[in-house]
């Protein structure tokens, strides 16, 4: 490991890159969060320039986004000594098959604020809820559509329903076509969340805590149960589980 430099943490998703200096086991220090482009992505090559000042930097990489990997973000590291995480380099046993690094990152950096059975909801491009045992082994989980693929697949179905508008669909039943949008895409969402999680307790018993991650973590928080703890950075938290000091 390059002694002159920490590690260096990236999240890569669907349409975001997360940057991060690692800071410690499990710790991490200000977050970069920028988009994605089809064409320059210059701010994320100026980001990692200003990151990566010495050759050989020990850079750990979650991609959920294997073709900007290849073509684009692999080619900003070049002077860097990249870690490209994978089940190998996972200090967990799963028990699933072909499950994204990002889920499996985000549900070790849950488990190990506990260190026993826990469920991890992500709100992002898809959501997704993952269960892990008390051992920390990844049980498994689903996956859905998120609140914008909901939304755009609803707009171009159905253009005459209009946009959503938030209204106070915790106290009644929606009246209007644009709360009710509202109430069938977010309100829904959190329901199906804390319905799914219900169910799998019944099947194999409590989880201790249940936490909520994901770029549209905050738009659905409201409508669940106080139960949920919102962390908005669980994969680079679990990234940061992986250098040795």
């Amino acid at each position: 490991m390059n002694v002159t430099e920490g590690p260096l943490l990236l999240d890569l998703g669907n349409t975001r890159l997360r940057v991060a200096d690692w800071e410690g086991p499990g710790r991490y220090g200000l977050v970069d969060e920028l988009t994605l482009e089809s064409q320059e992505n210059s701010d994320i090559q100026s980001s990692l320039a200003s990151r990566i000042t010495s050759s050989g930097r020990d850079v750990f990489v979650s991609s959920t986004n294997p073709s900007f990997w290849e073509d684009v973000l692999s080619s900003f590291l070049s002077g860097a000594t990249v870690h490209l995480v994978d089940l190998d380099s996972l200090p967990c046993r799963v028990h699933s098959k072909g499950t994204g690094m990002d889920r499996l990152l985000a549900g070790h950096a849950a488990w190990r604020r506990c260190e026993t059975s826990v469920l991890v909801a992500d709100v992002g491009t898809a959501w997704t809820l993952d269960a892990l045992g008390g051992g920390g082994e990844f049980l498994g989980g689903a996956i859905g559509p998120g609140l914008f693929i909901q939304e755009q697949a609803l707009a171009k179905a159905c253009p005459h329903l209009g946009n959503s508008v938030r209204g106070d669909i915790e106290e009644e039943i929606p009246r209007e076509t644009a709360v009710s949008l509202h109430a069938g895409t977010h309100l829904a969402m959190a329901c199906a969340l804390e319905g799914l999680a219900d169910r799998w307790e019944g099947m194999i018993g409590p989880f201790s805590n249940r936490f909520l991650s994901g770029g549209g973590a905050e738009s659905i928080r409201k409508y669940l149960s106080k139960e949920w703890i919102c962390e908005q950075y669980l994969v680079l938290e679990g990234l940061a589980w992986l250098p040795r000091s």
